[in-house]
């Protein structure tokens, strides 16, 4: 409504301009719940050109069975549970449960089952499209000076960090996933599901951001403030004001916000 979108992510108010985003915990989820229901073709580059591979999440099961076939201390994928692979209503609403499950911990493991042979090569596709997820969440949830070691996007922004040329290629990533969704009828659809055109959206918004920020002199921007997490926690608290009651008069929202 306020003309915001994937090529121009940004309204203008009062001669201000004011970046439009989406919340990157609930893209997240999103992707992750996507990535559960359809395969997702993309292009892989091997040797001199790309070729389109497709993801499949049984392939992350399989290498889940796998790992637990060793013992307990020489798992790699330890912090995946039985209800990363098959989730519940609670499970689904967490964060971090998208979060182990589109990590590079969970990319690697597919990438060396695969040159063991005990999955295709094709599988190769599921492993990429797992770590460019990982490595997208990582630019958006930055919050130290310094990023872990293999996590050089997982850290605040400044002219030094690998964001400013990461974000562009990013874009054209996204851009060419390809989720296999198909209508009730059998026919495959046609366009991007919301979560891919709001990851398009946010990363023109972080680089919007980042410009304006260079532009007032000012030396770092750290990505992970820039959610929801304060809404939703005020929301919570006022909740919790209002007792059992789930739809507050304005007399009573005001008064628990006021506390």
């Amino acid at each position: 409504m306020l003309h915001s979108s994937v090529a121009r992510a940004y309204v203008e108010c009062n001669n201000k301009r004011i970046f439009t985003m989406f919340d990157p915990p609930h893209l997240l989820k999103c992707t992750a719940a996507l990535f559960r229901k359809y395969n997702v073709d993309l292009p892989i580059d091997i040797g001199p050109g790309s070729t389109i591979m497709q993801t499949r999440f049984s392939d992350i099961r399989t290498a889940y069975y796998i790992d637990q076939l060793a013992p307990a201390v020489f798992r790699c994928m330890h912090k995946l549970k039985h209800a990363h692979m098959d989730l519940k209503m609670k499970s689904a609403m967490k964060v971090r449960i998208a979060a182990q499950l589109m990590s590079r911990t969970v990319a690697a493991y597919v990438f060396s089952l695969i040159s063991r042979g005990a999955l295709p090569q094709q599988s190769i596709g599921t492993a990429t499209f797992v770590q460019q997820v990982d490595e997208l969440f990582d630019s958006f949830n930055g919050d130290s000076k310094t990023a872990p070691d293999g996590k050089e996007l997982h850290c605040i922004v400044t002219k030094e960090s690998s964001h400013v040329t990461y974000w562009p290629q990013a874009f054209a990533r996204v851009k060419n996933w390809n989720f296999q969704r198909y209508s009730t009828t059998g026919r495959l659809k046609q366009g991007k599901p919301p979560s891919q055109i709001g990851w398009l959206t946010s990363i023109g918004a972080m680089q919007g951001i980042w410009a304006a920020v260079n532009m007032n002199n000012l030396r770092c921007l750290r990505p992970r403030s820039l959610n929801q997490y304060n809404l939703e926690n005020l929301f919570g608290a006022i909740r919790t004001g209002c007792g059992c009651n789930e739809n507050p008069t304005a007399s009573q929202f005001i008064a628990s916000l006021k506390i």
